[in-house]
This record gives structure tokens, C-alpha cells and sequence, in this order.
């Protein structure tokens, strides 16, 4: 058949103007090469045995000495030296693939390793909190209007009433742990709470946390200045976590009421609360007291009052009149003043 035919590939199934015979078949060029491409490969695999990747170089070194036709004498040397660089290409891979296997495992401790330390500042944080607990449980146990006037309270009684407060306590805290209050985030009309909230983090954070739309409302009482806390549900306690680390960026917001009103709290128990109120009171008043006075400050002695004397209380007018005492000298005395001495 005359190349340069227009039809149809029968390979390609596209319309070309260079097509040939090809065996039984019509094909344009491209397809013509590479069906012979496909030929050589197939007849390449046919006649040749499979190499596995542990076999490496001594497989394709066994390939090229196997073959039938050797090398001419000038072909020779360059078929050495692409046998040597095929070598040291897999002798480079097997180390490669050593190298990917040890960092691969390098890597399974590393992610072992930061799981344990994640658990143990979780462990740590909750031991905290107990602790927090118990301290606020034992104060309210030793609290005036909780003794009991009848008679001596049970020890074993209060143990246990203590345990089973701690335990209520530790479920109520974990319970809030991803939770977090938002605090003066107004109402809109015929808008609901979660679409502004995101609307709120989408504008002012750098995150968009998921949230459990079903979990979400508000909570206290209304007030005519304030509006009602948001309690928004997430859906882990590390969700809840970045969202108060990212809650600071709130105070560089540009509109003026969401920069000075809004605020995303943990959600914390009474407990909890009180016990944070207590640090913070204590912080501001080391930070007045040491505000008050520069570093290095010595404060200035106070003078003591100089002591006095009631002359008026010491005198009396009926007293005698003052007297004073002749004084009497010894014939020693005498000798020495005027410079003569006795002898003895």
C-alpha cells in the first residue's frame, strides 16, 4: 500500500494522511513506531529471564555477558564501562533503599515518641486539676456552716464524700475540656449563633474550627447592657486548645467592639473558677505591690521621738527649799592638792 494515504488509523482511530500498511492493519507513522516499540519489548521479554530488584547489577551484568552477539572490538570498552556504571547505580540503590528503610524507622520513633509526651502533659494537666479540686473541696469541707453541730462528724463519711465529689468533679472537667464561652458575641435577628461565630473567626483568626451545631447555645442570664454567654461545643479537646491560643488575636481586630467586647474563655467549673479568680487577684496585687516601688528600692528609716521630760509633773511647789552640802576634804587630800605627800 503507498504511504501518504489519508484514512483511518486503525490504531489510533484517528484520521491521518500518512498512513501505511502494517501487516494487516493501516497505521500512521507514530503508531507504526511505536508498535514496533511494543514488538522489541515483547520479544525482548520473551527471550530474556525476569530480574528482581535483589538480584541488582550481577543480574544485568549476567544479562549483557549472556547476550549472543559479543561486542566488537570498538564497542568493547564503552560495554565494560556501562557494565561498571550499571553496578554502581544498583549498589547505590541498595544503600538508598537501606538509608529509606532506617528513616522510616527513625520516624515511627519519633511519632512514638511525641504520642507519649502528648499523654504525659495530658496526665499532667489532669493531675493539676485534681489537685485544684481537692483543694477547693477540702476548703469548703472545713468551712463553718459545714459541720455538722449534733455531733462528731464520721471520718469515713466525709472520705467518701469527698471521693465521690473529686470524681464528679474530674468527669465535669473533662466533660468541658472542648468547650470554650464566648462571651459578647450579640444576637442577630433571624441569624443563627454558629453561622456567626464562624463568620467571626473567619474574619478576625487564622482558624475554623468545626463545630457540634446540635451542643451549642446560650447560657446565663440575660442582661440589658450584655448579652448572653455562647457556649460553643467542638469536636475535640485540642480543637478547643488551639482556638485559646489563637483567641489573642481578638484584641487586634479591626472594628472597635470586637476588639474591646468579645472574648473566648475555657469552659471551667465552679471550682475551676474560683480557683482562677483567686490567682488572678493574687497576681494583681504582687504586681501593685511590687509596681509601687522602683527595683532597689530601701525604704527610708522612721526617726524615733526623742524622749521628753514632764518637768511640770516632776516639781512640786510644797517642797523644801534646796539646801547644798558642804563638802569635806581629808588631810590626804588636802596634803595632795597643795602638792605634799605623807608619809606612812
Amino acid at each position: 500500500m503507498p504511504a501518504n494515504r489519508r484514512g483511518k488509523c486503525d490504531r489510533c482511530n484517528k484520521v491521518k494522511n500518512d498512513l501505511e500498511l502494517c501487516g494487516d492493519d493501516c497505521l500512521c507513522r507514530n503508531c507504526e513506531v511505536q508498535n514496533a516499540a511494543d514488538l522489541v519489548k515483547l520479544k525482548f521479554s520473551n527471550s530474556t529471564p525476569s530480574m528482581s530488584s535483589d538480584d541488582g547489577g550481577e543480574a544485568a551484568n549476567a544479562l549483557a555477558v549472556s547476550h549472543d552477539a559479543p561486542p566488537c572490538t570498538v564497542c568493547a570498552p564503552q560495554f565494560a564501562k556501562l557494565q561498571r556504571q550499571i553496578a554502581d547505580l544498583w549498589d547505590a540503590h541498595k544503600k538508598l533503599m537501606a538509608e529509606v528503610a532506617e528513616m522510616k524507622q527513625t520516624a515511627d520513633s519519633l511519632k512514638q515518641f511525641t504520642a507519649k509526651v502528648d499523654e504525659n502533659d495530658k496526665i499532667t494537666e489532669e493531675i493539676s486539676q485534681m489537685k485544684a479540686a481537692v483543694s477547693r473541696l477540702t476548703q469548703v469541707q472545713h468551712t463553718p456552716h459545714s459541720v455538722d453541730q449534733s455531733g462528731p462528724r464520721d471520718e469515713s463519711n466525709s472520705g467518701s464524700s469527698i471521693l465521690v465529689s473529686l470524681h464528679a468533679e474530674f468527669a465535669d472537667i473533662r466533660r468541658r475540656s472542648s468547650n470554650v464561652i464566648v462571651s459578647g458575641l450579640k444576637p442577630v435577628v433571624g441569624e443563627d449563633d454558629c453561622n456567626l461565630f464562624s463568620a467571626l473567626c473567619e474574619v478576625n483568626l487564622s482558624i475554623k474550627p468545626a463545630v457540634i451545631r446540635e451542643k451549642c447555645k446560650r447560657i446565663g442570664k440575660e442582661k440589658p447592657d450584655k448579652p448572653r454567654l455562647y457556649l460553643v461545643a467542638l469536636r475535640s479537646e485540642d480543637s478547643a486548645k488551639e482556638l485559646l491560643r489563637a483567641a489573642c488575636q481578638l484584641r487586634k481586630s479591626t472594628d472597635n467592639y470586637t476588639r474591646e467586647n468579645i472574648f473566648i474563655n475555657a469552659d471551667l467549673t465552679r471550682a475551676e473558677a474560683q480557683f482562677a479568680y483567686e490567682q488572678r487577684v493574687a497576681r494583681r496585687l504582687q504586681r501593685s505591690t511590687t509596681g509601687s516601688r522602683p527595683p532597689g528600692h530601701i525604704p527610708n528609716p522612721v526617726p524615733a521621738a526623742p524622749h521628753t521630760y514632764d518637768v511640770a509633773s516632776s516639781l512640786s511647789a510644797g517642797a523644801a527649799p534646796f539646801q547644798p552640802v558642804p563638802f569635806k576634804t581629808s588631810d590626804s587630800a588636802t596634803n595632795f592638792i597643795h602638792g605634799q605627800q605623807s608619809c606612812v
